[in-house]
């Protein structure tokens, strides 16, 4: 079953743990979410319902075989780095 994300920890450890995704429709999130393919983007919670519903076991196993592959990306260690790049003393 996918993780609905609420948080930005949430989603790597979703990522991290190779589960698709249903995330709010903001700028991160979204961008993440569309740019790897690894889940759907809803805008009210009270849409993720039906918008589970209305998904195809497909999509599902795609969702699992993007998240598998953006895990490679989404490292500790690769975040870490792109965290001291913005954030330099």
């Amino acid at each position: 079953f996918p993780v609905t994300i609420w948080g930005a920890g949430i989603l790597m450890d979703a990522i991290g743990s190779h589960r698709p995704v249903i995330a709010p429709n903001y700028g991160i999130f979204r961008e993440i979410v569309r740019r790897y393919k690894i889940g759907v983007i809803y805008n009210k919670p009270e849409y993720i319902f039906n918008l589970v519903k209305k998904q195809k076991s497909s999509n599902y196993f795609r969702f699992l075989r993007a998240t598998h592959k953006a895990a490679k990306i989404f490292t500790f260690s690769a975040l870490n780095k792109q965290y001291w790049k913005y954030y330099k003393f």
